[in-house]
């Protein structure tokens, strides 16, 4: 714990700023607080509060080992809330919008570059510092071909999340130790499955830890939101409930959870039965978080929006997005400051794209099943940063089914400025992940410290399985797209049937800042037995930055 304390004297996210990624003709609101012409405020409303406190159980045994029973609920539970998202709700969208139009073609130059396993050495080169598969000392056939794998890392103390499971490391990813999610303070009749999320608040000395649990029959379910101030060595965990937001019925699925200075963002979609209610939005104040006490949150609800995509690496704001209606090339925009109890809307305009459900994009492996089967086009992922002391930066991606200029899947995507919400002019405002023939899918991006950008995508290149690849947007290239990805793992085979992902994560590593760690996953033959992974990656330059706190 010294070594931690010493961080402390790096203030919490230096001023990072923001990435944001799609367009070339663009409109935008002229001002915040007016009605717009798609239907909405531009204002939500004042945030509801409520009150947490931590769960008063009997110590609870995170190194038990879930039973066969558990783990076979958990498979039925993601087959369950796979009916509930077959189909992709766009609230307020009519009909009509949802035909294939004519997606706007990519900007000329735009092409990304698939970068093989060897480069020159050299600062610039793309490193690999550490890879490693936790699940390899556990277990077999209990790992999800649609892994969600998650991460969080504060130098030797490494964090990660998959379904089904989660492990802790105390050597920088070296080895693990498994840790139970089925354990904790579950409501009755309520069992983990299947979505976790993991970052670190660096200002704090804080691992945070998302997940849930689902009710088999559709029924209210709960989340469980735990931290740990001891290298992950114990947690204090709250239960939220539906009916903690005002929502009777209904129930959570797909998370997302991103930090500013001093507040905790969750927002996930909502549920009744199998149909799509609303996107829940939720703030925490990460000091009352970090003292484990009874916990104050503010929340929010939008039914016209499915799927609230939070930036990465905000400061005094954050910033989150939807794609909302793909003919029309419609993607708005909600900040807040930090002390606001408002959201904010913006309703820039970018070429339109392909609308896209489960069953429309197609990136055959040679088994003959299609990993990208099952995504749609919902927001994925977003950041905000400074970049090279630049003015912030916003930027947001989501992925694409093939059609119009592009022969395969592909991530869109829209940048535009943090203080007047305009979009870049020309290639800049649209820095999508596109190729002739490789598919990218899944996309997740951060900030480091400096303000450079890093994500973690798939994609599969004809005739072979899906891959893993990060690219990196910084002082050593030029300005994406296009964009340069980089290998960092391969599948052997799968998977068993037309599904991956849902999503990748990437975060800074810490408390260097100047790399990252990206959490992915690949498949073998073998049906749920895939290979959540973890890579520390970066730049040559940044070697010392990284190994320096392997074992601090």
């Amino acid at each position: 714990m010294k070594q931690k304390a010493n961080w402390q004297k790096y203030p919490g996210l230096i001023g990072i700023a923001v990435f944001a990624a799609l367009i070339i003709s663009f409109t935008l609101s002229s001002a915040a607080y007016a009605d717009d012409a798609r239907g909405k405020a531009g204002v939500s409303e004042r945030a509801k509060t409520g009150v947490l406190q931590p769960a008063k159980t009997p110590a609870v045994d995170y190194l038990s080992r879930p039973t066969s029973a558990q783990i076979d609920l958990a498979k039925a539970g993601m087959a369950a809330v796979s009916r509930a998202n077959a189909v992709r709700p766009r609230p307020g969208v009519s009909p009509a919008a949802l035909s294939d139009g004519a997606a706007a073609a990519p900007p000329p130059g735009s092409e990304t570059q698939v970068i093989g396993e060897n480069a020159p050495n050299a600062p610039s080169t793309f490193t690999i510092f550490r890879s490693d598969i936790p699940t390899e000392t556990f277990y077999s056939g209990y790992q999800s071909d649609i892994a969600e794998a998650a991460v969080s890392a504060a130098g030797k103390d490494v964090f990660m999340t998959w379904n089904w499971g989660a492990a802790s490391s105390a050597d920088g990813g070296q080895n693990w130790t498994y840790v139970n999610p089925w354990a904790g303070p579950w409501p009755a009749g309520v069992s983990f499955c299947c979505d976790q999320d993991t970052l670190y608040d660096r200002g704090r000395d804080m691992h945070i830890w998302y997940r849930m649990g689902l009710e088999p029959n559709y029924g209210e379910n709960a989340v469980i939101i735990s931290r740990s101030i001891d290298d992950t060595s114990s947690w204090v965990d709250y239960v939220l409930v539906p009916t903690d937001l005002g929502l009777t019925g209904e129930w959570f699925d797909y998370p997302q959870i991103a930090t500013t200075n001093d507040f905790l963002y969750i927002t996930t979609n909502m549920f009744q039965g199998l149909s799509f209610a609303r996107t829940a939005v939720i703030k925490i104040n990460l000091n009352v978080l970090r003292a484990g006490g009874g916990l104050t949150y503010q929340y929010w609800d939008f039914t016209y929006y499915f799927t609230l995509a939070l930036a990465q690496g905000a400061t005094d704001t954050m910033f989150m997005a939807t794609t909302y209606n793909a003919a029309s090339g419609w993607v708005d925009l909600l900040f807040q400051k930090e002390g606001q109890i408002v959201w904010n809307f913006s309703y820039p305009t970018v070429p339109a794209w392909t609308p896209t459900n489960r069953g429309d994009a197609n990136c055959p492996v040679p088994n003959g099943s299609n990993p990208c089967g099952r995504f749609d086009d919902r927001m994925m992922a977003g950041y905000i940063a400074r970049n090279d002391g630049r003015a912030q930066e916003v930027a947001f991606f989501w992925n694409v089914a093939e059609g119009g200029s592009y022969a395969a899947p592909y991530i869109d995507g829209v940048k535009f400025r943090a203080g007047n919400r305009a979009i870049y002019p020309g290639n800049k405002g649209r820095p999508l992940v596109w190729s002739g023939s490789t598919s990218f899918f899944t996309p997740a991006f951060s900030p480091n410290e400096r303000g450079h950008v890093a994500g973690v995508i798939n994609y599969v290149t004809p005739g072979y399985y899906v891959r893993a690849g990060a690219v990196i947007d910084d002082d050593y290239n030029g300005t994406p797209p296009g964009w340069s990805l980089y290998y960092l793992a391969g599948s052997s085979g799968g998977p068993s049937n037309d599904v991956y992902g849902d999503y990748n994560r990437v975060r800074p590593y810490y408390p260097g800042g100047a790399a990252w760690i990206g959490s992915f996953h690949t498949t073998t033959s073998s049906a749920n037995n895939s290979n959540p992974q973890i890579a520390i990656f970066g730049r040559a330059r940044d070697r010392n930055s990284v190994e320096n706190w392997w074992d601090k």
